[in-house]
């Protein structure tokens, strides 16, 4: 997979493919479509831009060409996932690029080139409420520039006293529980990273089942 994903090499093989970048704001909107090689040549050499509005990133390409990505892709060691029950989309971008504060289902990202940084809060924290009025009113704010002048004045307060951080490397996987929120910046030039979206209920329903086998082992 990280050959496959490897700047040049992507480009020979899918540089005519339709990609769908989006206006990484808090809100996913403004989605665009154009040929990869394009969003690879024009879009990610450029600067972050605060407004994330001005910054076009891929992050879940579902399109029928990428596919054979998807295909060859490895799933990451879980009980639930399974092709049926896993989302498996694929993201590029450039350096300080991201997604703002936000979250879903559990998931797993796995780094190919480049590296991503997440800062993470469990559901709940009362901090959420705090960012979210802030992106309410700034919803175009990037994850970069919100570390750079946000942050300061919430920890100042002492609010950020269960934020978890970690940065994510070639050949690592992170895995995320439902419905934390976090925010992500990309390292580097290029980042390539798949991620793996799990279906809650089959999560459930493989949690039942483990149940049920430890109740007949202990009984």
């Amino acid at each position: 997979m990280a050959s496959r994903l490897e700047p040049k090499a992507l480009r020979d093989d899918m540089g005519n493919a339709t990609c769908n970048p989006t206006q990484a704001g808090s809100k996913r909107r403004g989605k665009f479509e154009m040929p990869l090689r394009e969003y690879m040549e024009e879009w990610l050499p450029k600067e972050i831009s605060r407004n994330a509005e001005d910054n076009l990133y891929i992050f879940g390409e579902f399109g029928d060409q990428w596919e054979p990505l998807r295909t060859v892709y490895k799933l990451p060691p879980c009980l639930a996932c399974s092709r049926e029950s896993v989302a498996i989309t694929i993201g590029l971008g450039g350096k300080h690029s991201g997604a703002p504060w936000h979250f879903h289902n559990a998931a797993f990202v796995e780094v190919f080139h480049g590296a991503k940084h997440f800062a993470m809060l469990p559901p709940g924290d009362p901090v959420i409420e705090d960012i979210d009025e802030v992106m309410q009113f700034n919803d175009s704010l990037s994850q970069y520039h919100w570390h750079m002048e946000e942050r300061p004045r919430l920890e100042q307060m002492g609010k950020l006293g269960d934020l978890q951080e970690c940065t994510v490397w070639p050949g690592e996987l992170l895995y995320f529980p439902d419905g934390w929120h976090h925010g992500v910046v990309n390292f580097g030039p290029y980042t390539a990273f798949v991620s793996s979206f799990i279906n809650t209920q089959a999560h459930l329903d493989h949690e039942d089942q483990d149940a049920t086998r430890r109740f007949l082992v202990s009984g």
